[in-house]
């Protein structure tokens, strides 16, 4: 019964944002549209924004555990972001609010999972110093967190999928040739702080 409570607490919320601004909804607005009372629903959430954070929380666990069973980056990312490509409507509500933050710090998690997890994958080795690997994501990260919020400030109205499809497309095969970059005499070099000598 909690369960099927909560669901039909997310659900309504979600079907709300979909309509309004965060900003604007209450708990007395979910609980009358629920049919439940505020007891129940503090049972459950502590109010707007902890149910809010529980969303992003639950969704952010699903889309790590479902990037194992990917081939590809692009899927796993893709994945990642369709939370935000089935409801853009209550997405883009929650970035124009106070909550912004939360939003791209969730999304940004996710990328960052998804990305080391295929660096790894695609580089043919677990054997990356994890500051390398850092920086390796970080400017994938970047680039789809780049995109995601073009994207979102551009009201969402061009199918991001295509977007991610480019990104992977063009750093395909690049990330091994990075990593073994990375264990050049000359990159150690230049993580020590020194400039390799160039010829001429």
């Amino acid at each position: 019964m909690a369960v099927f409570t909560q669901k039909a607490i997310v659900n309504t919320f979600l079907e709300m944002l979909n309509e309004m601004p965060f900003d604007r909804i209450t708990v007395k607005d979910i609980v009358e549209r629920c049919g439940i009372n505020r007891n129940t629903f503090y049972y459950h959430y502590q109010d707007v924004y902890d149910l809010l954070t529980k969303i992003l929380e639950a969704e952010l666990q699903r889309a790590v555990e479902n990037s194992r069973n990917y081939d590809t980056w692009e899927m796993g990312i893709i994945d990642a972001l369709s939370f935000a490509i089935r409801n853009k409507k209550a997405v883009y509500h929650i970035y124009n609010s106070v909550n912004r933050d939360k939003l791209l710090v969730y999304f940004r998690g996710i990328i960052r999972d998804i990305t080391a997890k295929f660096i790894r994958r695609e580089a043919g080795t677990d054997d990356i110093p994890e500051d390398d690997l850092l920086l390796l994501g970080r400017i994938l990260d970047e680039a789809v967190m780049g995109i995601f919020e073009t994207w979102m400030e551009e009201g969402m109205t061009e199918e991001i999928e295509t977007k991610v499809a480019r990104v992977e497309y063009l750093f395909k095969g690049m990330t091994k040739s990075i990593v073994e970059k990375m264990n050049t005499p000359e990159y150690k070099l230049v993580k020590n702080g020194k400039r390799p000598k160039t010829e001429g």
